[in-house]
C-alpha cells in the first residue's frame, strides 16, 4: 500500500486498526464453527444423540472432520477469484455466508447428512484466511504490518474457546442460535469499508484509489499544501504502478527456475509439518481424545485449557517477535515430539491396565505442552516460511498453493486420525504424530533460513545461478518521495 508513516500531517493508523478488527471478525466466526466439533462430540457418538440417524461412528466422523478440507479447497479457490476480480472487501464479505449456512443447517438439522454438508459449508468460510491475510497486507502500514497480520490467528483461537467454553454450558440445541450472531454481525459492519487501494489502481479507479489511500492513512488534506504535495506525489505513484504492472505479466518460465520449486517444495513442507504437530488434530478431537485417556478434569474442562493455552501461545508468539525460522521450527517440533511421546507413554500404560491414577494430570499437561510450543512456534511462522520463498511475481499463485496444501494435509489427518483410534488405538495415533515430528526435524535442516529476507526483493535466478544479494540502494517508496517533499517545504 502507499503508506505515509512518519508525517504526522498524513497520518494515522486508526482506521487501519479498526479495519483490521472488522476483517477478522469473520475468522473468529470460523474459529467457532471450527471448534464446534469437539464439545459436540461426545453427545453426537452417545445413546442420546439428537440425530435420527443414530450415534455416530468413527468412519462418520472421520467424513465429518474431512469435509471442512473439502470445503476449505472450494472457498480457496471461490474467493481466490471473487478477491482477484472484485476486490477483496467482497470476498470477505462473503465469507461470512457459509458460517451462516453452517449455524442454520446445525439448528434445523437431525440426520448425519445435515451435520456433513454443515461442516462442508463451514469449511468453505475457509477460503477466509487468503483474503484477510491480503487485506491486512493491503491496507496496513509498514511498521505495524506484521503486528496487524497476527491478530488473524489470534482471532481464531478466540472463537475456538469461544465455542468450547459456549459447547459447554449452552444445551446442544441452542448454541446455533447464538453462535450466528457474530456472522451476522460482520456481514454487516464490514459493509463499511472501503476497498483497498490496490484494487482500485488494478480497475483503474484512480479517485476511488485516492479516497481509499486517504482513508486508510488516516490523511484529511486539510491545507491546500497538504493537498498539492499528496496530489503531485500520488501521480507519480500511479505512473510508476502502471510501468510495475506491464513488467509483472506472468509467464511459463516464471515456474521453471530453481527459486519456484524450492517454493513449492517449501510450501508443502510447512503445510505437512504443520500437521506433524498434531495441533489441529488435537483441537478438532479434544473432547474424544480426553474421555478416551482420563483426565482428573472434566473433558470439557480440559478442553478448555487446551484452547487457552492456544490463545496465550498465540500471544507469546507476538511479544517474542521474529527469531530464526529454523531455530524456532527446531524448538517447535523437538518440544511437541516430546509432549507426544510423554502422552503415548501415559495412553499406553492406561490401555494395558496399569494403574496411572496418580498421573491423571499428564494428559492435560502434556497436550497443552504441545499446543504451546507450536503456537509458539511453526504455527506462528509457517505461512510467513512458505511465502518468503517465492518471487514476489508468482507469490499470489503460491498463498493459494500453500493453502490448498494445508487443505490437502488437515483432510488426510482428519480422515485416517478417527479410524487409526479403532487400528492402533490412541496411544499408536499420538506415537505417528511424535514420530513424524523427528522426521520433520530432519526436512528443517534441508531448508533455508529466510529471517530478514525482504519479501520483495526474491526474484528468480536466470538459468540457475546463484540468488543475487538484493540491492542496497531500493528504489524511492511514495513514502520516501513525501519525506523529501515535506523537508524541503517545512
Amino acid at each position: 500500500m502507499i503508506m505515509l508513516e512518519n508525517f504526522n500531517i498524513l497520518s494515522n493508523v486508526q482506521n487501519q486498526l479498526y479495519a483490521t478488527i472488522i476483517a477478522n471478525f469473520v475468522i473468529i466466526s470460523y474459529g467457532m464453527f471450527t471448534g464446534w466439533l469437539s464439545p459436540a462430540l461426545p453427545l453426537l457418538i452417545s445413546e442420546d444423540t439428537p440425530l435420527h440417524t443414530g450415534p455416530m461412528t468413527n468412519a462418520d466422523l472421520s467424513w465429518i472432520g474431512g469435509a471442512v478440507s473439502i470445503g476449505a479447497v472450494v472457498g480457496t479457490i471461490l474467493f481466490g477469484v471473487l478477491s482477484v476480480k472484485y476486490g477483496s472487501k467482497l470476498a470477505m464479505t462473503c465469507c461470512a455466508l457459509p458460517c451462516i449456512a453452517f449455524w442454520i443447517l446445525i439448528y434445523i438439522g437431525d440426520t448425519f447428512y445435515y451435520v456433513f454438508f454443515a461442516r462442508l459449508f463451514g469449511g468453505v468460510a475457509g477460503g477466509a484466511f487468503l483474503n484477510v491475510e491480503t487485506y491486512v497486507h493491503e491496507i496496513a502500514n509498514n511498521k505495524i504490518r506484521n503486528r496487524l497480520g497476527s491478530i488473524l490467528p489470534l482471532a481464531k483461537n478466540v472463537g475456538i474457546a469461544m465455542s468450547f467454553i459456549g459447547g459447554s454450558y449452552i444445551p446442544y440445541g441452542y448454541r446455533a442460535m447464538f453462535f450466528i450472531v457474530i456472522p451476522l454481525i460482520y456481514l454487516v459492519w464490514v459493509t463499511t469499508l472501503p476497498n483497498t487501494p490496490q484494487h482500485y489502481l488494478q480497475k483503474d479507479k484512480f479517485l476511488k484509489a485516492e479516497k481509499s489511500i486517504k482513508y486508510y492513512n488516516g490523511c484529511e488534506g486539510k491545507s491546500d499544501h497538504e493537498k498539492a504535495i499528496f496530489k503531485t506525489e500520488y501521480q507519480k505513484f500511479i505512473a510508476n504502478e502502471q510501468e510495475r504492472r506491464k513488467r509483472t505479466k506472468i509467464e511459463l518460465k516464471d515456474f521453471q527456475n530453481r527459486m519456484a520449486l524450492k517454493g513449492f517444495a517449501t510450501s508443502f513442507a510447512m503445510a505437512w509439518l504443520m500437521q506433524t504437530t498434531g495441533i489441529v488434530i488435537i483441537i478438532n478431537y479434544a473432547s474424544l481424545i480426553f474421555q478416551e485417556c482420563g483426565t482428573s478434569l472434566s473433558v470439557n474442562a480440559s478442553s478448555i485449557v487446551l484452547a487457552i493455552i492456544q490463545i496465550v501461545g498465540g500471544v507469546v508468539s507476538t511479544l517474542l517477535g521474529d527469531f530464526r525460522r529454523k531455530t524456532t521450527l527446531y524448538f517447535s517440533l523437538s518440544c511437541s515430539a516430546f509432549g507426544l511421546f510423554i502422552f503415548t507413554l501415559y495412553s499406553y500404560l492406561r490401555h494395558s491396565e496399569y494403574d496411572v491414577s496418580h498421573f491423571l494430570w499428564l494428559p492435560v499437561i502434556s497436550l497443552s505442552f504441545v499446543i504451546f510450543t507450536s503456537s509458539v512456534g511453526i504455527v506462528a511462522i509457517s505461512n510467513a516460511c512458505a511465502l518468503e520463498n517465492f518471487s514476489p511475481k508468482i507469490r499470489p499463485i503460491g498463498v493459494m498453493f500453500h493453502s490448498l496444501c494445508l487443505n490437502a494435509v488437515a483432510f488426510v489427518g482428519d480422515i485416517f486420525f478417527p479410524i487409526s483410534l479403532e487400528v492402533v488405538y490412541l496411544h499408536g495415533s499420538m506415537l505417528i504424530l511424535g514420530i513424524n515430528c523427528c522426521v520433520g526435524l530432519i526436512c528443517v535442516a534441508f531448508m533455508d533460513e529466510t529471517k530478514g529476507t525482504s519479501i520483495d526483493s526474491v526474484d528468480p535466478p536466470e538459468n540457475n545461478a546463484p540468488v543475487p544479494k538484493p540491492s542496497p540502494m531500493p528504489s524511492l517508496s511514495m513514502r520516501q518521495h513525501l519525506r523529501n517533499k515535506l523537508s524541503d517545504h517545512f
